[in-house]
Order: structure tokens, then sequence, then C-alpha cells
């Protein structure tokens, strides 16, 4: 089985793949499609370092989210262009068609993976960093198919040993009244031929 740590890298790298191509579009587009790179490299760094720290068991306590402080922007802070992701439904499947099988993707590892839900457990951050990116894939991380996912049963207790096992009578293959009509009826008198 594969680790969580790899599938996200695998993951994210097959995002990476599908966005690469677009960087060479016109220059109008090319500070969206610069943007989505940083934001996909960001977040998969990010994942990564979470991921190596919560199975070193050096995972740091949650920390309340800081309020904005009026007059600085994101942008200014960070020394990074003045350009705003959207933040709707599905927009980087619309920016970018060719991250359109990111969704499905995504939405598998999230129904599938139970180590994906033990790292969340125990990191909630990590559903913090997911959950903006399952909106621009325009998947429900709590309905990741589109239904809701039903939780594992329990295990059948297994049955009794074909040794020890009680099997009720075999019920006759013929009705009733075919076996009396059977028994009533005398057998077919034996063949005599004589010699001529």
């Amino acid at each position: 089985m594969i680790a969580l740590k790899d599938l996200f890298a695998l993951y994210f790298h097959g995002l990476k793949a599908a966005v690469a191509p677009t960087l060479s579009m016109p220059k109008e587009r090319f500070a969206f499609v610069a943007a989505v790179w940083h934001y996909i490299f960001r977040l998969s760094g990010r994942l990564d370092r979470l991921i190596t720290r919560w199975k070193n068991g050096t995972l740091p306590k949650p920390r309340p989210p800081a309020s904005p402080q009026p007059g600085r922007t994101r942008a200014a802070t960070s020394g990074k262009p003045a350009f705003r992701l959207p933040g709707g439904h599905m927009w980087l499947i619309r920016g970018i068609q060719g991250t359109a099988f990111a969704g499905s993707q995504l939405a598998h590892l999230i129904a599938t993976s139970a180590e994906l839900h033990a790292f969340l457990e125990a990191a909630p951050q990590g559903r913090r960093l997911l959950n903006p990116l399952c909106r621009a894939l325009g998947i429900d991380f709590d309905k990741p198919t589109g239904v809701v996912l039903p939780k594992p049963q329990a295990e059948p207790e297994p049955g009794p040993s074909p040794e020890t096992a009680v099997y009720p009578p075999r019920e006759p293959s013929r009705p009733a009244e075919c076996a009396s009509h059977s028994s009533a009826t005398a057998p077919n008198p034996p063949l005599v031929f004589s010699s001529a």
C-alpha cells in the first residue's frame, strides 16, 4: 500500500503537469496561471511537511485563525504580485480545463484512504488546507462521491464448520402424489420370447 505522503506527491505532480502547459498562455492569462502554479506548489509543500510531522509525532498545537490586520493585504506582506485567485465552486476547472481529472482523483482518495482520515483527525489543520482545493475542484469533502458514504459494517460472525453444521432434511424432488402413484403402480412384466 502506498503511503499517504507518496500518494499526495503523485497527486500534486499530476496536477502541476496539467497546469504547466498553460504557462505559455497570453500575457493576460499568465498572471492567473502563475498564481495557480504557486498555490499548488505551496499547498503540496505544506501538506508534505504536515504529514511528516504527524508521522514523527511532532505536530504543532492547532492555533486559532489570526484576524486580518487592517490596511495590510496578503500580497503586500508576502511581496508577491497582487493577484487574487477566484474562490467560487470549480474555479480551477473552469480556469484550466486540463485539471478536471484532479477532482475525481481527490474524491477517490478522500473516500477510500483510511490513513488520510486518521491524519486529518490528528491534524485538523490538514482539513483547512484541503477544503479550498476541494472547492476549487468542485467536490464536497464530506460527500466526495456525491452520496453520503456508509459507515463500515461489522464483520459477520463465522458460521458452523461443515463437520458440525446441522442441515434440515431434504425435501422430495417430486410431489407426494407422484411418489404415491409410482409406488402403487406394479412393475412392468418381463418380456418372454418364444422360440419358433
